[in-house]
């Protein structure tokens, strides 16, 4: 009995995936994926990709240069200087897109649904609205800074260079124009937030320590004073009269003659890698839930021979 099992369990059952079978299922999913991926090529806009170069000032580079060669034979990076890091971080900031909006409207240039006629924002309610609704997300309201931060943040792509402190920044629009003067205000208006502050700052301390200059007998700390004295009034100086502060162009804005489809070879490579993919996790699952199967049914037969004995 236990012979006619084993020959139940062992013989091939009908479905069972041949490796004719399982090549078929992984020649068609690759030429479905590979065919929703031409699909999707052909459906993404043609955009002008815009670039552009930004470096700290070339006064604030050679200052550092000491420090920079020091770093180089210790085998690290040299860093960049405090207002170029704090330029980095307002360039995606709500208070710079909030200035992009007073100055130059860019709300109204990247988003749908301005009516110039009505002076006002036009929503018409859709399926997206719907969906809103079911999971008890905010309605729809009309784009802010916050909204328009977070879109530059996701739109502009930023990476360093290997050979300097250099930034290369790169923004996609289906208008050549658009694309290059989104780079200029960005960084303009960037420029202009980062002067602003230091100009503030820098104002304040000069008085602040020439005051506590005077009333400090102790040499040691008159010493410090003097060189964050000093310091202060050169970067003033550099705030009032310097071309650049925080960051200059090095290179651009610029935007090729042609437009060009975004990630259009990595949409290609996932789409062909997807099918084989896809495919073996099927066949994977299917084979897991066909031996699960087939030992619960030779569970069952063994349970059912040992009844029959008694």
């Amino acid at each position: 009995m236990e012979s006619a099992l084993s020959q139940r369990v062992g013989q091939p059952r009908r479905g069972m995936l041949t490796r004719r079978k399982i090549m078929a299922i992984m020649l068609i999913a690759t030429v479905v994926c590979t065919s929703l991926g031409l699909v999707a090529l052909v459906m993404l806009p043609l955009k002008y990709n815009a670039t552009m170069v930004i470096a700290p000032p070339l006064l604030k580079e050679t200052r550092q240069s000491t420090s920079s060669i020091g770093a180089s034979l210790l085998g690290l990076t040299s860093q960049a200087p405090p207002s170029f890091t704090r330029f980095e971080d307002l360039m995606v900031s709500a208070r710079i897109a909030q200035a992009l909006i007073d100055d130059h409207q860019l709300d109204k240039i990247v988003y749908q649904g301005w009516d110039p006629k009505a002076g006002k924002w036009q929503h018409e309610p859709g399926i997206a609205d719907s969906v809103r609704h079911l999971f008890g997300l905010p309605p729809w309201s009309p784009p802010d800074a916050v909204t328009l931060a977070e879109f530059l943040k996701a739109s502009i792509k930023s990476s360093k260079s290997a050979q300097s402190n250099a930034i290369i920044l790169n923004y996609s629009n289906k208008n050549s124009e658009i694309s290059k003067n989104v780079l200029k205000w960005v960084y303009e208006e960037t420029e202009a937030a980062v002067i602003k502050d230091a100009r503030t700052y820098y104002g304040n301390s000069v008085p602040y320590l020439e005051n506590r200059l005077e009333n400090v007998t102790n040499q040691e700390e008159k010493r410090s004073l003097i060189d964050l004295l000093l310091d202060s009034e050169e970067q003033l100086m550099l705030v009032n009269y310097a071309g650049v502060y925080a960051a200059e162009v090095v290179d651009g804005p610029y935007a090729p003659s042609r437009p060009t489809k975004s990630n259009a070879l990595l949409i290609l490579v996932v789409a062909v890698l997807a099918g084989p993919i896809l495919s073996l996790g099927w066949i994977f699952g299917r084979r897991l839930m066909g031996a699960t199967s087939v030992a619960e049914g030779a569970a069952r037969s063994r349970a059912s021979d040992d009844e029959a004995k008694f």
